[in-house]
């Protein structure tokens, strides 16, 4: 019984070193906990094959298995990644679970601890690997957490943008539609005229590419739901829609670029004279922008959504980067890019707040604020020239505020829009934004 509690300490010893990251970190509560739970099954593992003396014709095959098959339980806590980002995957790793949360106990500890574990353990990434190359080899696609890419198009697709994810629920509609009532009434107080853009995401205008994947019932739906928004609200709303997909079907046209969920700046000048277009009826004297005026120049890759502007291979790319040996995506199409007139003055600004520019355009008229996600970047190339000054506030470009708490835009830029004194608003956000940006404009 001694050499049985003297070896179980031993074994209980090399478990608890063995998988030092796991608890280095932890409470004395968890340590101690996971201390007893190793003790006793290491006192179990001991017994156990100590009764093999006792039993005749038992094979010592059995017992060298029985070890090899605990050892290799333990490999995959053998060496936890600390790292935070996945730069294979493009995307943050779930944080560290933790047991007691604000003085409560954490009834989420399990959830919380398998995702973290299962983004961390020993071999993830030959697993992964090696999961992509036998998808890529029986299916013809590789399909990982949020994103699809299919070697027989070539195309890229992000799984939370389908419209069936899209799709608002009655109540969400509701408060969307009110979210926006409320924006205008606060602008007609202020002497403001507001305008409210809507880009659909690349995989409602090329959803023919993905005819496994998207519901045309629920991409009627989901545009039918967003004309409603603005119908019930009152608000100009211009939900570019049927526009850019006529202009995608032009196959002189590129609208979005093929490895990233973004517009291209041809797709974006189209946007840029619509909205122009609708602004004119209320402002006679503002004009459209010649962009055959702009200096232009070709690349293959792209701009990401960075502030101030870097270069890369997409957003649907990049979380394909752990096995882009097996992806044979040639990075072969050229696409077409606008620089800026000498005479435009652009100012990058970076706060705690936001990320943004100012601009200042000599032959321009009127002052006006643009608010809104990363798909203004691209028209930020044309529409500074048809205004005196334009500020743009990039709403999910936060270094302070996180989460959807980056969207309540009266409760953290209600000052910024009244010391600005803009007489035009320019509400602009991606399709997949609806749920979140436009929900959360009044909420405290």
């Amino acid at each position: 019984m001694r050499k049985r509690a003297i070896i179980s300490l031993v074994l209980t010893a090399g478990a608890m070193f063995g998988t030092y990251k796991l608890w280095h970190h932890a409470s004395v509560l968890i340590f101690i906990s996971l201390l007893i739970l190793s003790f006793l099954l290491a006192y179990k593992i001991t017994d156990y094959i100590a009764d093999f003396k006792t039993i005749k014709n038992n094979s010592i095959i059995d017992i060298v298995f029985l070890i090899i098959f605990f050892v290799m339980l333990c490999i995959p806590a053998s060496h936890i990644s600390n790292a935070k980002i996945a730069k294979g995957e493009h995307r943050y790793l779930a944080p560290k679970a933790v047991l007691i949360k604000q003085k409560n106990l954490n009834l989420n500890f399990g959830k919380e601890f398998n995702e973290w574990f299962n983004d961390r353990f020993t071999g993830r990434n030959m697993f992964m690997h090696a999961n992509a190359y036998f998808q890529l080899l029986i299916e013809n696609k590789i399909e990982i957490t949020n994103n699809i890419y299919l070697t027989k198009t070539q195309k890229f697709l992000q799984k939370s943008l389908l419209p069936d994810k899209l799709l608002l629920s009655p109540a969400e509609i509701n408060k969307a539609s009110l979210s926006l009532q409320k924006l205008n009434k606060f602008c007609e107080q202020n002497g403001i005229k507001l305008y409210v853009l809507i880009v659909p995401t690349n995989n409602l205008i090329n959803y023919k590419d993905w005819t496994d994947y998207i519901s045309i019932d629920a991409l009627n739906k989901y545009n039918e739901q967003i004309e409603y928004i603005g119908k019930k609200s009152g608000v100009c709303l211009i939900y570019l829609y049927n526009e850019l997909l006529n202009f995608s079907d032009n196959k002189n046209n590129i609208a979005y670029y093929h490895t990233d969920n973004h517009w291209t700046e041809d797709a974006a000048y189209l946007g840029y004279e619509i909205l122009i277009n609708t602004i004119k009826k209320d402002f006679k004297d503002i004009e459209i922008f010649d962009k055959k005026k702009l200096p232009v120049t070709y690349s293959t890759k792209i701009p990401t959504t960075a502030i101030p502007e870097t270069w890369g291979d997409g957003n649907l790319y990049r979380p394909f980067l752990f096995c882009k040996n097996l992806i044979k995506y040639s990075f072969d199409t050229k696409y077409r890019f606008y620089g800026e007139d000498s005479s435009l003055k652009k100012v990058i600004e970076v706060n705690s707040k936001y990320k943004g520019y100012d601009f200042e355009y000599k032959d321009g008229n009127h002052k006006v604020m643009l608010i809104g996600s990363s798909m203004n970047n691209a028209m930020l190339k044309f529409l500074p020239y048809s205004f005196k000054q334009l500020k743009f506030i990039r709403l999910n470009s936060s270094r302070e505020l996180k989460g959807l708490e980056r969207y309540k835009l009266m409760k953290h830029y209600h000052n910024n829009i009244l010391e600005y004194k803009p007489e035009i608003l320019i509400y602009s956000v991606a399709s997949d934004n609806v749920k979140e940006h436009i929900s959360q404009i009044f909420e405290e």
